[in-house]
């Protein structure tokens, strides 16, 4: 089972929009998160949802990042000093493109291993790990 707990935070905002962000602290320190823009007249039912389906998405491939964190955190391996390595799921556009420009303007070397034969929708392994040996810029 899982053990939640929650807690709101409203922050104003100039205009009429409003968002959520929801974020799982998993046990083993990682945070997942899953967000989404509400649009005007649509249900709180209907976001809840979309955000609830996504973060479930997330945290069923079993990586330590979601998403929209993997794709950044491929700059800061690429800076870093030594070996870096991070478990992600599918790994979406933004993340092979990122892999891909990151490696060709810093020349850091990135290795991508799949970690899991299953597949996504566009064909990426649920769970892969990059690893990368950063150019130790200082």
């Amino acid at each position: 089972g899982i053990n939640a707990e929650y807690g709101v935070v409203e922050q104003p905002v100039d205009g009429s929009g409003a968002g959520v962000l929801v974020v799982a602290h998993t046990s083993t320190g990682c945070r997942i998160a899953a967000s989404h823009v509400v649009e005007r007249g649509r249900k709180a039912e209907q976001v809840a949802d979309q955000v609830g389906q996504q973060l479930s998405a997330e945290l069923s491939h079993g990586g330590c990042t979601d998403e929209y964190l993997a794709d950044q955190l491929v700059v800061f391996m690429a800076l870093a000093d030594g070996h870096s390595s991070v478990l992600t799921g599918p790994l979406s556009l933004h993340t092979r493109t990122a892999l891909h420009f990151v490696s060709l303007i810093s020349g850091a070397k990135f290795s991508v291993t799949p970690l899991s034969d299953e597949r996504d929708a566009d064909d990426q392994p649920m769970l892969n790990r990059i690893e990368c040996d950063g150019i130790a810029l200082k």
